[in-house]
């Protein structure tokens, strides 16, 4: 069931869109008091679900998640792609700095949440790229042809401070899941080390091929996942 329930594509079974509901209407009180419009999925932020006593879970999907949390599932690769970065959620993700931890109780991630929409990293990236439009004023009624189309269908009123705010989000990621960086956590092999190993193949001479430690991380999340983690 749970690993159903990890797939998150457009293949993913219709109970699992239920049991997403039904986990974020038992939110915890031991971790962040997350609003209703942030929540996207437990086991991708840092608010946590009550699973234990006065739960209103059902005793299956309970069971489910503390299988999961027993054998330590997370998310876990060394080198997340740029479209796996792009689909993590950017309201209390797991990815955050430790050390700039903040609350989202400003107007401006109020408008993020409810007339943006912003659910994940790439929506955030996508409207902080505003900031760095050639025709664009920082001020409340800039004229761009951007800001007044995000005025237009969103109903925002500053369009500006919405998008340095979603840049501050942005920049509360640690380098690994910030859509922005390129980040690099294992060595690669080098150029001339490539062509040694391509010529080894291609002469068919059976010489020595140097490892290639290099780890392509799949773009889903839900391939991502791994158990036994320490994470």
């Amino acid at each position: 069931w749970l690993k159903s329930y990890l797939t998150l594509g457009p293949d993913r079974p219709r109970w699992a869109y239920v049991v997403d509901a039904l986990i974020a209407r038992n939110i915890s009180k031991s971790g962040p008091n997350a609003p209703d419009e942030t929540r996207v999925n437990v086991l991708l932020q840092t608010w946590n679900a009550n699973l234990y006593q006065q739960t209103s879970l059902p005793p299956e999907i309970s069971h489910m998640f503390r299988v999961g949390k027993k054998y330590g599932i997370h998310l876990s690769t060394p080198e997340p792609s740029a479209a796996l970065k792009d689909t993590m959620p950017i309201w209390y993700p797991i990815g955050q700095d430790p050390k700039k931890r903040r609350v989202y109780t400003s107007n401006e991630c109020h408008c993020l949440q409810t007339r943006h929409a912003i659910r994940t990293a790439g929506e955030a990236r996508a409207l902080s790229d505003l900031l760095g439009r050639a025709r664009h004023k920082a001020r409340r009624n800039c004229a761009c042809t951007e800001c007044k189309r995000i005025r237009q269908a969103t109903g925002c009123e500053n369009p500006h401070k919405c998008a340095q705010e979603a840049e501050y989000l942005l920049d509360n990621l640690i380098e690994k899941w910030d859509p922005r960086k390129t980040y690099s956590a294992v060595r690669h092999l080098t150029k001339h080390e490539r062509r040694k190993n391509e010529r080894a193949h291609t002469e068919g001479k059976g010489g020595p091929v140097i490892f290639d430690p290099s780890y392509a991380a799949r773009p889903s999340i839900s391939d991502n996942f791994r158990i036994f983690t320490n994470e």
